[in-house]
């Protein structure tokens, strides 16, 4: 329904916002995670800019990715 769209939505792109690379983790599987993420939300109709994306993902990144 459009109400179960709308909530899924609302949390993916919450998820999206607080999205962080972990600790550890590769840059790799952060892209990896951060796609999912986006695909599921341009499936239920957000879209995002690529320069929305590559900014997400430089801020996403942890401090020692810090030139």
């Amino acid at each position: 329904t459009d109400h179960v769209k709308k909530s899924k939505i609302s949390t993916l792109t919450r998820e999206y916002q607080l999205f962080k690379m972990q600790e550890g983790e590769g840059v790799e599987i952060t892209l990896e995670k951060l796609n999912k993420m986006i695909n599921c939300l341009k499936m239920l109709g957000k879209e995002f800019t690529e320069e929305e994306i590559v900014d997400k993902v430089l801020w996403s990144l942890t401090s020692k990715w810090d030139s």
